[in-house]
């Protein structure tokens, strides 16, 4: 048994549809690996390494579970690779009903010096965004809204495009 937990593989359904997932679990007495995909028990003959990026999606995908499922990983994705480069240590990021929120408890700017810093906090966060952006494939063809949530309201952030 070669593969680690958390290894990020390809398992290729019976229906032959690809589907990019982690190793959950090893089971080295019954030689089976237990995928995040459905909790799906495999053997180590029909999981491949996967050497694409975390933000690949597999090109085949036939059934409307599976596309729910890499839409859904591709999420958590953007959301931890937000988490992990997070530039402010104010701002939690969470996501709720399929928009990713930058909460802050900052008051909204009211001279021209904090007006300065919350532009620049804005241009910060729609920096990392970008980022987000240009590491992701254009596959599902939705948007993903973001939104900074300040104590007096709401400023729309540029959405991520999956």
């Amino acid at each position: 048994m070669n593969l680690k937990k958390s290894t990020r593989v390809i398992y290729v359904t019976a229906n032959n549809d690809q589907v990019y997932t982690a190793i959950k679990e090893v089971n080295q007495k019954e030689e089976l690996y237990t995928l995040d995909f459905n909790d799906e028990l495999v053997q180590e003959n029909k999981v491949k390494l996967n050497t694409h990026s975390a933000f690949s999606v597999p090109s085949l995908m036939t059934d409307e579970y599976i596309v729910n499922y890499h839409y859904q990983q591709l999420v958590n994705h953007i959301l931890d690779f937000l988490i992990n480069n997070n530039p402010f240590h104010d701002v939690n990021i969470v996501v709720e009903n399929g928009s990713i929120y930058f909460e802050t408890r900052v008051q909204a700017p009211k001279n021209p010096e904090e007006i300065k810093y919350f532009h620049e906090k804005i241009d910060k966060l729609n920096a990392l965004i970008g980022q987000v952006n240009s590491q992701i494939k254009s596959r599902f063809n939705k948007h993903v809204e973001v939104i900074l949530k300040l104590s007096v309201g709401i400023h729309r952030l540029h959405s991520i495009r999956i």
